[in-house]
């Protein structure tokens, strides 16, 4: 059975572990409307778009997540979710997926609604201090990602588990930029900024954020004296509705090339 999850089962958060087992397929989004409930967030029906991830679950993984999510099927009225079917736009832009979730069965007056829709971004947005901005195209040029948004506090060299480098998103004057496509067992080279929330608002122009790219939470990881360390970042990934076929351009390549050498990676896979 696929199911579609959107708060603490994300990669990254909390609960992830209870889905180690279970097949990940990919990043998409519902529609919905998005709220804070305290310790968890709740999606109720609504038309706006709520940001997660699509898992292929066993039963044994279904009777777990029954239990996380207080759904009893016997008894709904009194279950605090319900389990629903919905339709899943998947990031690679092909057909809809049909899945289950989890929507809220309870009260949300005076609760916050998450107005982004994703909600590994409205935790970290929710801290104070800087932010982790993870770029795999053009900015990872630090020269280009200074002129961009001015000086930044740090950079290290990162990688985001099962996903790899593509050049498929439309550009407004033709041609096509960097976007991130999911393919297990890879790890896509990023360079992790760390920058203020006025900078990553600075990146929303630059980006088109909601109709070319949207701005999401990711786990990323970074090499520390030998040891992998996890972090969560944000990430700008192409809308479905600008993947084009195409090759981007020798010079929007060298962009990306120094920064790879800048970080230290390998320029090693064929465009």
């Amino acid at each position: 059975m696929k199911i579609f999850v959107y708060g603490t089962l994300l990669r990254g958060m909390l609960r992830a572990p209870v889905l180690n087992d279970s097949e990940f397929l990919g990043s998409g989004f519902i529609q919905g409307s998005f709220y804070d409930l305290g310790e968890y967030p709740g999606v109720c029906e609504g038309k706006d778009p709520i940001y997660g991830e699509i898992y292929q679950v066993d039963q044994n993984t279904l009777k777990t997540l029954d239990q996380i999510e207080g759904y009893n099927p016997a008894a709904e009225r009194q279950s605090l979710y319900v389990r629903k079917n919905v339709f899943v736009t998947p990031f690679d832009g092909g057909t809809q997926i049909e899945a289950i979730t989890y929507f809220y069965n309870g009260d949300i007056t005076g609760c916050n609604p998450i107005t982004c829709g994703d909600y590994r971004r409205y935790i970290m947005e929710k801290s104070p201090g800087d932010q982790w901005y993870l770029a795999y195209g053009s900015n990872m040029n630090q020269q280009r990602m200074e002129g961009r948004v001015g000086e930044f506090q740090q950079v290290i060299a990162g990688y985001l588990d099962n996903f790899t480098l593509v050049f498929n998103k439309r550009l407004a004057g033709g041609g096509v930029a960097a976007n991130i496509g999911h393919f297990a067992g890879c790890k896509c080279p990023v360079a992790a900024y760390r920058v203020t929330k006025d900078q990553l608002n600075k990146l929303d122009f630059y980006e088109g954020e909601g109709k070319h790219y949207i701005r999401l939470g990711l786990p990323f990881y970074f090499i520390d004296n030998g040891n992998p360390q996890y972090k969560l970042g944000q990430v700008y990934i192409a809308h479905p509705d600008m993947l084009i076929e195409g090759q981007p351009t020798e010079q929007y390549l060298n962009l990306i090339r120094t920064g790879y050498e800048q970080l230290g990676f390998a320029w090693d896979f064929l465009v």
